[in-house]
Formats: structure tokens, sequence, C-alpha cells
């Protein structure tokens, strides 16, 4: 018997049907990730401060099971005093909305914003692994990111060697928790906008700036402490 049981509408037991019911729902979330996450950055449309105050808005109210999975209506129903936001709002694509409501609760809620890098010390590139308002869930985040098969087939291993042997020691890394001299992971604080923009994204083609301190690794190596937009 399968573990995992819908409770959503009845519709979601009809698209389930007599399949492996886990099986489909993992289908069912990654055709919603590939929708709502594809790569666009949200602060080309919103300032910092908009994405604040919709996530303040958020967690001030009792939300209905109705509010997230129809958020076309959130501009109309919660943002009528301040009609400049919600006019940009309700101009935003179903996806972007999505996107916009989630990481707005989430940047609100924040603590801290913090992300996981991995850096090639002899080749100088570096890739972003992970990122989250919570340092405890980085390498889990991580391991999600470097298993997904999305990932296998957007890195050519033949014309992006160099990128691909960064993916295969951070799995390694991962997983040993120890860093080689060539190789490191890197716990680091990110900046209010990468966190916005990065949040919920497919990681590969995220560009940064690494900002390192005095104090060194094991290996000499400077160790990185903050990331913010290239």
């Amino acid at each position: 018997m399968n573990s995992l049981k819908s409770t959503g509408p009845s519709w979601t037991t009809r698209i389930i049907g007599t399949a492996n019911e886990s099986e489909r729902i993992e289908r069912i979330i990654g055709r919603y990730a590939h929708f709502v996450y594809t790569k666009k950055n949200i602060l080309d449309t919103f300032l910092l401060e908009e994405i604040y105050e919709i996530g303040e808005t958020l967690l001030s109210l009792s939300l209905s099971k109705q509010d997230f999975p129809q958020p076309y209506s959130f501009g109309e129903l919660y943002l009528a005093e301040h009609s400049l936001l919600q006019k940009k709002f309700n101009a935003c694509e179903y996806p972007l909305q999505c996107r916009v409501l989630d990481v707005a609760e989430e940047y609100k809620k924040a603590k801290g914003l913090y992300a996981l890098i991995a850096i090639d010390w002899e080749s100088g590139i570096s890739q972003l692994l992970s990122i989250s308002s919570d340092t405890g869930r980085l390498k889990m985040e991580a391991e999600g990111f470097l298993s997904d098969p999305l990932l296998e087939n957007m890195v050519d291993r033949h014309l992006e060697g160099t990128l691909a042997s960064l993916l295969d020691r951070s799995r390694e890394i991962v997983k040993t928790e120890k860093n080689t001299e060539n190789t490191g992971l890197y716990a680091v604080r990110c900046s209010d906008a990468f966190f916005v923009n990065n949040l919920f994204s497919f990681f590969l083609d995220a560009k940064f700036t690494i900002l390192s301190g005095k104090n060194l690794d094991e290996f000499g190596h400077h160790l990185p402490e903050f990331i913010t937009i290239a």
C-alpha cells in the first residue's frame, strides 16, 4: 500500500487514476515546478519592498485553502489599499503570480538569508547548490538539486566538462562533508535581491559575485562569506 494518499479535490483523484499514487504525485509536482519556477527574475517586475509588503500581507491573513490555489484573486482581495502594487500583481502572468506569493511569504518569514555554493579553486568556476532561510536545510536542498534528472540533461559533459566535474565532486562532498584542496562547498550569507530572485528556481544559471573574508580554510583558500547578484 502507498503511504502517500491524495487529500485534494476530486479532480486530483481522477488525474492520478489507477496509476501508482506516489509516482503520479511526483509527476504532478514536477510539472508544477517546471510551470511555475522557470527562471524569471522577480525583481525585473517588483521592488524588494513590494515583495516584502506582499509577504507581510500574506502573513497577516488567516488564509483559506482557496487563496493560494487562486493567486489571480489575491490582488483583488488583499491589495486594494495598494493600488499600484495591485495593478502590477494583476498584470503578471499566472506562473509569476504563484512564484511571487511563495517567495514573498518565505522572504517575510526569513530570519537570515543563506546559500550553499561550490567552488572549483583550480578553474575558478563556482555553482549555487542551494538557498534557504534556514542553514539546516542547505545540505538537504543541495542534495535535491544535485540529484535532479533535469540537471544531468542540462549539462553537456563534452562541452562543459569543468562544470560537470565540479557537480560530480560536489555530490561526493555533500555525502562526506569533507572539502578537498581543489573543491570546496561553503555556506554563505546572501543578499536580499539574490535570495528573492533565486529562491524556488533552478540554480544552474544563477550568477553571483563572491565576497571573501580574511579567514582561510584548511587548504589556505580565503573563505567566502557573502554572495550577491553578479
